[in-house]
């Protein structure tokens, strides 16, 4: 008798639970088999944080995580060796008149003196008319636009490029500053496996060469600080006379 009474407390406590749990669905299992547990679970939420005994949903932004990863391969491709671009300026031999010159002054009232050789390239200083600049014996060619460029020091010693359209050869009775020797020439080499030689001094540039690790290049002074990513660019030039920016992060001396 004790028995079925028993059984009827529990089926008489089942029906109460039902009814009180708003159409809650209860699966009951035999005695003696393992419960198994069903959950239900929503896209982007993650529900295995427990706090002071009840659950409580942890929601993850995907978005967020997605941009995160998006960053990061971005990041990544900007330090990747990319493909050279052909048609950027290289450098070429001076003729037997070429060899001759050691200063070359404006044929116009001003003209920019140009941190790499390309129209494109940041002003680092002007010419006038009357100034004299000593020709360092360094002359690129640019094939997007047919000009020819010269490297040459001012009297303030500022090293630059001045295109062969707008100078004309002179015999430096004006010239006030110190001639730029080019016996100041240093080497430097590469340190990690590969990286890009780019046309200007910024990690936006396009890559014009790649070189490799302990390839010797030339550096003749000119360097460009970029306060946006802490990087300084060096001005160089490859055995085989390819011309170029370089970080520091990726040389030693």
């Amino acid at each position: 008798m004790m028995k079925g009474q028993k059984v009827f407390a529990i089926l008489l406590g089942a029906t109460v639970v039902l009814s009180g749990c708003g159409g809650i669905e209860i699966t009951i299992k035999e005695e003696g088999k393992s419960q198994e547990l069903q959950e239900t679970t929503k896209p982007g939420v993650q529900s295995d944080v427990v706090q002071s005994g009840e659950q409580v949903e942890l929601v993850v932004d995907s978005k967020s995580e997605a941009q995160t990863e998006v960053n990061k391969v971005q990041e990544d491709m900007a330090q990747a060796v990319e493909k050279p671009k052909e048609e950027a300026s290289y450098a070429v031999a001076e003729t037997s008149a070429e060899q001759s010159i050691d200063y070359l002054k404006p044929t116009s009232s001003e003209i920019n003196l140009r941190v790499a050789p390309s129209i494109n390239a940041r002003s680092v200083g002007i010419l006038y008319q009357d100034d004299e600049a000593v020709y360092l014996h360094r002359k690129n060619f640019d094939p997007t636009d047919g000009r020819t460029w010269y490297q040459v020091s001012i009297s303030d010693g500022s090293i630059g490029w001045v295109s062969s359209k707008v100078v004309k050869q002179s015999d430096g009775r004006y010239y006030e500053g110190i001639a730029y020797s080019i016996s100041k020439a240093q080497f430097m080499t590469v340190s990690v496996a590969h990286a890009n030689m780019r046309d200007i001094p910024s990690i936006n540039g396009s890559a014009v060469a790649v070189v490799d690790k302990g390839d010797q290049l030339e550096h003749w002074g000119g360097s460009v600080y970029d306060p946006s990513d802490g990087r300084t660019w060096y001005e160089v030039w490859t055995r085989d006379g390819k011309y170029g920016w370089i970080s520091g992060k990726v040389i030693t001396w």
